[in-house]
């Protein structure tokens, strides 16, 4: 955390827009994996459940829009906020933010740890989405793979930990305002450094449903690789190579390694906390940012498969329950 930084600004995400840094096949250490393989984190991975996925796409895809200044965006984090209680939460707050004229709510659900409730793993994806056009906020936009596949990560996360203990605090946090310049977790970030709030890690996942290469699916582990912080860059890494390895470990997914960039985990960067996320790499996809990214577009069975990487990764680093 690096109290004297400003607030930053940034500009409409683009996934297209990749920087200069090879994406490089993984290397999980698959040789030891009968000696890491926890039963309890074994046991709660396989509870992630593809029919529950597949409806929460769909529902956020009903959304006409879930464009940001669109009303729609208000019923969308409306329904979040909701779907988190349903859970059995009870800290389920709006954090509000201003987007030009109109105020909007990046939807934050808190499951407080029972060791160190202090230290915050935070989760987090978009729920706005959008068309080609960045002020066409009435045309239909479902955003099923951008970022329906992200948010409906969460839900199906905070659901499985919902019974358990975890040894940190674990939060939810569904953004808007991401399409618009990451404005909703810019806000956010800003009140997590001036609060003091400690997160040794947070995973940005934003489109984790549409497999690049269908014949060979692979999800790209972002990593952090030299932006506005250098000393977050160490952390990341071995975080990212922890993530890695639950995908060796609990999993059938293939792995590759890439940078972070353009999404929500960059204002918290700026402010020194330690990122890592997890992306399909549907960037080129015909789809991305059109009417078309419709549920038929997300691979439900590949979905799933990331989504228990990223809960053995936060049952990892956050605290597994007792066997």
């Amino acid at each position: 955390m690096l109290e004297h930084r400003l607030i930053p600004t940034f500009p409409p995400p683009d996934k297209r827009q990749r920087p200069p840094f090879p994406r490089v096949p993984a290397s999980p250490r698959v040789a030891e994996r009968t000696l890491v393989v926890d039963p309890s984190i074994a046991a709660l991975v396989a509870q992630v459940d593809s029919t529950r996925i597949s409806d929460s796409i769909g529902h956020l895809a009903s959304f006409p829009t879930r464009h940001t200044l669109s009303p729609q965006n208000v019923a969308a984090a409306q329904w979040l906020r909701g779907e988190f209680q349903s859970f059995g939460y009870t800290d389920v707050v709006l954090h509000d933010f201003t987007l030009g004229a109109v105020s909007r709510h990046n939807v934050i659900c808190t499951k407080v740890g029972s060791v160190d409730a202090t230290k915050h793993l935070i989760i987090c994806a978009h729920y706005d989405s959008r068309m080609s056009s960045l002020s066409d906020s009435t045309s239909v936009a479902p955003g099923a793979d951008d970022n329906g596949s992200g948010v409906a990560a969460l839900l199906e996360i905070a659901r499985v930990l919902a019974p358990i203990d975890t040894a940190w605090s674990v939060r939810f946090a569904a953004f808007s305002g991401e399409e618009q310049g990451l404005v909703g977790s810019t806000a956010y970030a800003a009140f997590a450094n001036s609060s003091g709030m400690q997160i040794p890690l947070l995973i940005n996942l934003d489109m984790i449903g549409h497999p690049e290469n269908p014949a060979d699916p692979t999800i790209l582990v972002e990593q952090d690789m030299g932006n506005d912080v250098a000393t977050n860059d160490a952390p990341s890494q071995a975080f990212a190579a922890q993530m890695v390895q639950a995908a060796a470990d609990y999993t059938t997914i293939k792995t590759v390694l890439g940078p972070i960039y353009s999404s929500d985990y960059m204002p918290f960067e700026h402010f020194g906390y330690v990122c890592i996320g997890a992306f399909d790499g549907a960037d080129a996809a015909p789809f991305y940012h059109t009417s078309n990214d419709t549920p038929d577009k997300v691979r439900v069975s590949f979905c799933a498969e990331v989504i228990r990487m990223i809960l053995a990764t936060v049952l990892t680093v956050a605290g597994k329950p007792d066997p």
